[in-house]
């Protein structure tokens, strides 16, 4: 995301209007939210809502947006640069379990949001699903820069072994997470990533 978009979404009555609206669609979902409730929970009109996003449909696919860009900006810092899978003395598993704690965890009602919109909704869930695609974009970029192939197929066991069960994990708890499940659910996503690569030429 350039600075620019950056600046957009956070400008404080945006960013105010957005936060409403992720605490409206997860308490009570998208279909049943009503606008003129996320209005008031942001302190505005509702017409000035419809001045920065003009429908309903918009307001998640900011949202969306938003979220997936904090959560990108802040990998940066939990997840070393120079760990990688292709590293068989490294310990991903611990980066990993810190990433669920610090990234997703503090997300809990916006993952609530993007799940329950890919499970109920699949035809309109495409904002969550380029959003995905941004993550996995990100991984990529990670791994060629190491030198590292991915396996034929990655894209969809990471998302449906490591990312969903991750996400749906910390949607799904009531309170502070569970420490050794954490490990445990990363201790598996550092083993599937791990499967998943090779170094240019062949060997993992």
């Amino acid at each position: 995301m350039d600075e620019a978009r950056w600046a957009w979404l956070n400008q404080r009555s945006r960013r105010r209007i957005l936060e409403a609206a992720e605490a409206h669609f997860s308490e009570e979902g998208y279909e049943t939210a009503r606008v003129d409730d996320i209005a008031a929970t942001a302190k505005v009109s509702k017409s000035h809502l419809y001045y920065h996003f003009p429908s309903k449909a918009e307001l998640l696919a900011c949202l969306i947006e938003l979220r997936t860009a904090e959560m990108l900006s802040a990998k940066d810092a939990v997840l070393p640069a120079n760990l990688l899978p292709g590293d068989p003395a490294g310990d991903l598993a611990g980066p990993i379990a810190r990433a669920i704690h610090e990234i997703l965890e503090p997300r809990r009602a916006f993952l609530r949001v993007a799940l329950l919109e890919t499970l109920q909704r699949p035809g309109s869930a495409e904002p969550v699903m380029l959003a995905v695609e941004l993550v996995l974009d990100d991984v990529e970029r990670r791994f060629d820069s190491a030198g590292l192939d991915l396996a034929p197929g990655w894209r969809t066991q990471l998302v449906h072994l490591g990312l969903f069960p991750a996400c749906y994990l910390v949607a799904r708890t009531e309170g502070p997470l569970d420490a050794a499940g954490v490990r445990a659910l990363a201790e598996g996503m550092a083993v599937l990533e791990r499967a998943l690569v090779t170094r240019r030429g062949g060997r993992r």
